[in-house]
């Protein structure tokens, strides 16, 4: 990953909105893929605490997502018909992202009340 300004950083910004986003929402390159995106996602996100504030939600409603699909331990998939090693990758994404964004950037992701974004 480049030092520079995500705001300088064209090719950055490029590999976030016109890869990686598309293929979080892609059926085409299977989970794999998209753990593969989400992961990088992650590692934008975790760049700057303008970032990580942007992409709080997304990570907060991944792992919303994740966990109850995780309710069946014996099985090899979801209810939905996903990997439960996918499954069990995102949430545990979800969760890095969220504890190093925490650690990093605290002060950062607190809204005006104190409390958290």
């Amino acid at each position: 990953l480049s030092c520079a300004p995500l705001s300088r950083d064209l090719a950055q910004r490029l590999l976030l909105e016109e890869i990686l986003r598309p293929a979080v929402r892609s059926s085409e390159l299977g989970h794999v893929g998209q753990v593969a995106a989400v992961q990088g996602i992650a590692l934008y996100a975790s760049k700057t605490s303008e970032q990580a504030t942007s992409h709080w939600q997304f990570f907060v409603g991944l792992l919303e997502s994740q966990l109850p699909q995780l309710h069946k331990p014996w099985s090899l998939t979801s209810a939905q018909g996903t990997p439960l090693c996918a499954v069990a990758r995102l949430a545990e994404l979800a969760l890095l992202f969220m504890s190093d964004a925490l650690l990093l950037f605290s002060e950062e992701l607190q809204d005006g009340s104190g409390e958290q974004v």
